[in-house]
């Protein structure tokens, strides 16, 4: 698609634009991919540790559904 456009005549400034914008966009989704994965590490992390459970109890859930359906 991109190739397309370059061979079409258009000059050397909207080339520039068109593959800078390429450029950003595939470095802005590489950081979201790093970010999620230092966040499921930190979460490993914390697990390993004892700070917060892997999944909600059931005790947690059924709470959780109370509160929703308001009987507590």
């Amino acid at each position: 698609m991109a190739e397309n456009a370059i061979a079409q005549d258009i000059t050397g400034e909207e080339k520039v634009e068109m593959i800078t914008s390429r450029l950003s966009n595939y470095s802005f989704r590489m950081g979201e991919v790093v970010d999620a994965k230092k966040k499921a590490q930190k979460k490993k992390q914390m697990i390993k540790k004892g700070k917060i459970d892997g999944r909600p109890s059931v005790l947690q859930k059924l709470d959780n559904y109370k509160k929703a359906k308001g009987v507590i």
